[in-house]
């Protein structure tokens, strides 16, 4: 497990304004940048992972190359996939429901 992006979606494609084929074969620190603490709480998970332990879910600030500021509802675990231990990573982004509480 290096952190290197094996397959992608279209959802995620979207969110760092590329193609599927910009992301794949990349380690996740080439195409965001976590602002402290949510670069240690993404270590701390991805250690815990490494461990076999199972990680709660996490909302994650993050920023994309082109400087746009996300927010990330993540859910990972660990999948054993032709005898390689993947992160299978569950995103789903909260960046506009973040403006909304915000506003409130």
């Amino acid at each position: 497990m290096d952190g290197i992006f094996v397959e992608s979606n279209l959802a995620h494609s979207k969110t760092l304004a590329t193609s599927k084929e910009n992301i794949i074969g990349k380690n996740f620190a080439e195409l965001y940048t976590y602002p402290p603490p949510y670069d240690q709480k993404l270590m701390e998970m991805f250690y815990a992972l490494q461990r076999g332990e199972v990680t709660e879910p996490a909302e994650i600030e993050y920023i994309t190359n082109e400087y746009i500021v996300h927010w990330e509802s993540l859910l990972t675990t660990l999948v054993n996939i032709g005898g390689k231990s993947l992160i299978l990573s569950i995103d789903q982004d909260i960046t506009e429901l973040k403006k909304v509480y915000r506003t409130c």
